[in-house]
């Protein structure tokens, strides 16, 4: 759970994985060229945004364990960014 804030950034030297789903209420940036996995290892992963930003320029992933896939659920806040957003959903 992030309600300040988190980055992720210097290309594919930073990328990240969650081990479970991951709420955000602050700032998220996901620079270029990095990877954010959110992954729970009991089903499908879950991205939730209730307020704040997400600034995606490289990439996030929900993934979800046995390729349950994931889902992103922005509910409040920006979401922005020239990034990729992956989700089943």
């Amino acid at each position: 759970m992030n309600h300040g804030s988190f980055t992720i950034q210097n290309g594919g030297n930073a990328n990240f994985t969650t081990a479970t789903d991951f709420e955000n209420t602050g700032t998220l940036t996901v620079g270029a060229g990095t990877t954010l996995t959110i992954f729970n290892p009991g089903s499908a992963a879950t991205y939730t945004q209730t307020a704040g930003t997400t600034d995606i320029a490289g990439t996030l992933i929900p993934q979800g364990s046995m390729n349950l896939g994931g889902m992103v659920t922005v509910s409040g806040g920006l979401l922005e960014g020239t990034g990729t957003m992956a989700s089943s959903t």
